[in-house]
């Protein structure tokens, strides 16, 4: 019996093994790989918003409308402006260094990950907006402005 119970105590020191292991990399190497996932998302988030307001700026500059409307009741100087609040505070590179040396929990990560997904989503559509009316069309700022502000009883 005693060659038995050493092999059974080995087999099950083994499974034991396997299952913290198991375990370890199921939840405590979850963060990090949610960590690395949200720090590329915010990375491209904020390539998207810096390029943005490179052409946002360059349109402006280009056909003198920074006082002109970007979308309903924003111009393209104000417009501009949130970007650059947002780059300097929500998307600056030390935001990102803060978040990753905190220990935050998984639906946490989770959380702001759902959260910079829509960010990416509002930042591409302003930019699609944008492209479709005003880069790649023969539309003025007086008449983009028009299709902004459609629908708006002001």
């Amino acid at each position: 019996m005693g060659p038995l119970l050493f092999l059974l105590g080995f087999f099950g020191g083994i499974a034991a093994l396997y299952g913290v292991s198991g375990y370890i990399k199921k939840h405590v190497q979850k963060p990090r790989e949610l960590k690395e996932a949200l720090a590329l998302q915010f990375r491209a988030n904020q390539k998207i918003a810096r390029d943005f307001r490179e052409s946002l700026v360059q349109y402006a500059e280009r056909n003198n409308a920074y006082e002109h409307p970007f979308a309903q009741d924003i111009t393209f100087r104000n417009y501009i402006a949130l970007l650059d609040e947002t780059l300097s505070s929500g998307l600056s590179d030390q935001a990102l260094h803060r978040v990753l040396r905190k220990k935050l929990s998984v639906d946490t990560l989770r959380s702001m990950a759902a959260d910079f997904d829509e960010q990416c989503t509002n930042l591409l559509t302003a930019k699609i907006y944008f492209d479709l009316n005003l880069l790649n069309a023969d539309v003025d700022v007086q008449g983009w402005a028009g299709q902004a502000n459609a629908g708006n009883p002001s």
